[in-house]
């Protein structure tokens, strides 16, 4: 019974299969042309294929260690030095 209800949705009491027509979405109601920023294009396509113009060289490694390592340990070495200076993150009560 489900599997003939089914098959009514999908197909009509006229024997052929219809088309699902999708309603079209426009970006900020109808009448309204986005227009493409040709510099967000070309970022966004440089961002997809950074995989194959990054390289790893003697000119990229200090930058690579001063971003991925220098900088997060000078955020958390700033970080845990005010929560220790600060006696309401030392697990006294603020009140």
């Amino acid at each position: 019974m489900i599997g003939t209800a089914a098959r009514s949705i999908v197909r009509p009491a006229t024997g052929r299969a219809t088309k699902l027509v999708v309603p079209r979405r426009h970006m900020g109601g109808k009448g309204m042309d986005v227009q493409k920023n040709k510099y967000i294009e070309e970022w966004n396509g440089r961002r997809e294929i950074t995989e194959e113009v990054f390289y790893v060289n003697s000119k990229t490694i200090p930058t690579l260690l001063v971003t991925c390592v220098a900088f997060p340990y000078f955020c958390y070495k700033m970080c845990s030095v005010e929560a220790k200076s600060r006696p309401e993150m030392k697990g006294k009560p603020i009140i």
